[in-house]
C-alpha cells in the first residue's frame, strides 16, 4: 500500500510526495491491455512509480497499463518502451 500526495514549498512550488505503491493485474497473458488495481492511488502524475506484479506475466507485443482506470500508458521498463 502506498500514497500519493502534493505539497507546496515555500516558494509555491508544488513538489510529488510518494511512498511505493504496489499493485496486481491479473490480465491474460496474451492481452496487451493490461488493467491494474492499486490502493491509494487515483491520479496520474509524472514521477510516479508502481511497482506491478503480474500474476499471468505478459507475452503481449507493446502491452499498456490501465491503472485504476486512469487511463491506458506504454509499459516501461527501466526508462524505455517495453517490447
Amino acid at each position: 500500500m502506498g500514497y500519493v500526495g502534493k505539497i507546496k514549498d515555500s516558494s509555491g512550488t508544488t513538489h510529488l510526495v510518494a511512498s511505493t505503491l504496489f499493485g496486481t493485474c491479473s490480465t491474460a497473458i496474451d492481452t496487451a491491455a493490461k488493467v491494474v488495481t492499486c490502493s491509494n492511488f487515483s491520479q496520474l502524475e509524472n514521477g510516479v512509480t508502481i511497482h506491478v506484479y503480474f500474476v499471468n506475466g505478459n507475452t503481449a507485443a507493446s502491452p499498456t497499463l490501465n491503472v485504476n482506470s486512469t487511463g491506458a500508458i506504454a509499459i516501461k521498463r527501466y526508462g524505455t518502451t517495453a517490447p
